[in-house]
């Protein structure tokens, strides 16, 4: 839509607190790394999120109390899909545990959004320092540490595929 329309410089889109303690989850169940963990960007290139550190409840709630119509999905309701069963059956179990629990995945998705920022700028850096692209002499890998170690591969990986999508912890 943006390149078609270049007077437009962005993407606002409405996801929220509780979109982003779903996809952490979701990330969680199915093996993520630390880089899952850090859940929904506030901003990623030309797409903002305002409403990002809003509860779905906050939201409602406003809309509500403004007299503002909105509409629900209805297949938002089906928890055949893994998405709206963690909506409807987890997330309310893990509240009653943590009933700042939403808050408490913003606190995860940050300390791994500055975990995860300091091991890019590191992995950039040895890989400048080491002229490493897509191939890397042993000698350069044989001594790091396991968490750069995997960063730098999937790096040499990125420079040649350009598809991190199709690369996992597994391979």
């Amino acid at each position: 839509f943006i390149k078609e329309n270049p007077q437009y410089n962005y993407i606002v889109t409405a996801h929220n607190a509780t979109d982003n303690a779903e996809t952490v989850i979701f990330n969680m169940l199915r093996g993520g790394g630390a880089r899952a963990m850090c859940g929904i960007p506030p901003v990623r290139d030309n797409i903002l999120r305002p409403l990002i550190y809003a509860s779905k409840c906050d939201i409602l709630n406003a809309l509500t109390h403004n007299n503002v119509k909105y509409v629900f999905d209805s297949t938002n309701s089906d928890t055949a899909y893994s998405r709206n069963f963690i909506r409807k059956e987890i997330i309310p179990k893990c509240s009653r545990i943590n009933t700042s629990f939403e808050s408490a995945i913003q606190r995860l998705n940050k300390s791994m959004r500055t975990d995860s920022d300091f091991f890019d700028e590191y992995v950039n850096e040895f890989c400048c320092a080491n002229n490493i692209i897509g191939t890397a002499p042993k000698d350069a890998l044989r001594n790091l540490h396991p968490s750069v170690l995997s960063r730098v591969i999937m790096r040499m990986y990125e420079n040649v595929e350009k598809n991190l999508d199709s690369l996992s912890y597994l391979h």
